[in-house]
């Protein structure tokens, strides 16, 4: 935890630490909690197929941001900002969503990033500027917390209302036995 809690603090010089000491003991408990809510076994992308086919119910990215977000807004922060940081907007197969926090009223350009579906479970942090796996920007609705939220899975890719496919429409023939 004191790596993350130094790097909040580090995000400016008027963010408290023990603020940023309970956020980050709050991103790291919750992360994983949302592991073993979620599910989680594998690596992400499995269990990102495993939502979209209905056979999990959550633990996509935009989940673990979209519940991360609503712990971090039950705290009384005072020195940070809270942001949903998000990577190809709009692309609904590489679509990446996480949480940014920033030093009060900074830009966002020089947040931290908080990554909880990455690395198998493990929160990955690092300054948002230094991550060069993903392009990432504040999204849109970042803040309207009453209208941003992690839309439902379709098949094979994430965004809209989720309706499952008629029924016949496929079917995997798994048993115990494996595939028939």
């Amino acid at each position: 935890m004191g790596g993350l809690t130094r790097a909040i603090a580090a995000l400016g010089p008027t963010v408290d630490p023990g603020e940023a000491g309970r956020v980050a003991g709050t991103l790291l408990q919750r992360a994983q909690d949302l592991e073993v809510v979620y599910g989680r076994s594998g690596a992400p992308r499995l269990h990102n197929l495993l939502v979209n086919l209905g056979v999990r119910q959550r633990g996509l990215c935009c989940h673990f941001a979209e519940d991360l977000i609503a712990a971090l807004r039950s705290l009384p922060l005072q020195t940070l900002d809270v942001h949903w940081a998000v990577a190809r907007y709009g692309d609904p197969l590489r679509e990446h969503s996480a949480v940014l926090l920033v030093e009060r009223g900074g830009p966002w350009q020089r947040g931290l990033l908080i990554d909880a579906w990455r690395e198998h479970g493990v929160v990955f942090w690092r300054p948002v500027e230094a991550d060069r796996r993903y392009p990432w920007e504040r999204h849109p609705l970042s803040g309207d917390w009453e209208r941003l939220h992690c839309e439902e899975p379709r098949l094979f890719g994430w965004g809209g209302v989720y309706s499952p496919p008629p029924v016949g429409a496929f079917r995997l023939a798994y048993d115990r036995r494996g595939p028939s």
